[in-house]
């Protein structure tokens, strides 16, 4: 059963915010003139785009949930003053984590550095916020669900850490990166991974494409590497 975490009126709707802590999921529900507008369940908010954040976009339907430093959470959650305090204050620590709510903060997570790296993608120079979430905050918090950056399924690592570019921005001109498929799309990742892609495939064969430079670095690989 869901417990309510803060309510209040936004842009003309009412908005309330749930916990329940048989599951450990939030609920965000949005109703305006009675009828309900949106009904969501997930394990993080701002990273699924319900609450105001970097990488948070309104979708100019459904008003977002005012950011954290912004509310006073109500009745036994007026204690907290996080989202991350209140799972861990009334539930389980991540590392305690059924499966389910794992996997589903992995897609979220997933999902929120896409859209802050689609915001990037073209000439745009990365700010504060998206090295900040990239590199410090979400890394921290793979390390406390997982126990640890060696115990991350490799699903986490390469849907956050790869194809959205953040290991380029981190180790400079030195990235893991993987697309043997070739379902990326280019035009969605940040320029400077794809420059980097197609430059580490040039062995003086002219300029590539990126599907080119991509076949290419995956037929390379299978002969130096096996894979």
């Amino acid at each position: 059963m869901y417990e309510r975490v803060w309510s209040g009126a936004v842009e003309g709707c009412e908005v309330s915010l749930g916990f329940n802590e048989e599951d450990g999921l939030f609920s965000y529900n949005a109703k305006k003139d009675g009828m309900v507008l949106r009904d969501r369940h997930c394990a993080d908010p701002v990273d699924a785009g319900l609450m105001d954040g970097p990488g948070v976009e309104w979708d100019g339907k459904t008003p977002l949930l005012p950011s954290a430093s912004e509310i006073k959470f109500e009745g036994r959650f007026a204690p907290f003053h996080t989202l991350e305090e209140i799972v861990s204050g009334t539930w389980l620590s991540p590392a305690d984590w059924p499966g389910y709510r794992k996997a589903m903060a992995i897609d979220e997570l997933s999902d929120r550095m896409t859209r802050i790296a689609r915001s990037y993608a073209g000439d745009r120079a990365p700010d504060e916020a998206y090295m900040n979430f990239g590199l410090i905050d979400c890394p921290k918090r793979l390390n406390a669900i997982f126990e640890g950056p060696d115990n991350r399924p490799n699903r986490a690592f390469e849907s956050l850490f790869t194809a959205t570019g953040y290991k380029e921005f981190a180790l400079g001109k030195s990235f893991a990166y993987s697309d043997p498929y070739l379902l990326a799309d280019s035009h969605g990742m940040p320029r400077q991974v794809v420059d980097q892609i197609r430059m580490a495939a040039n062995r003086g064969q002219g300029p590539l494409s990126y599907r080119d430079a991509v076949v290419s670095l995956c037929r390379q690989s299978r002969l130096e590497n096996g894979g």
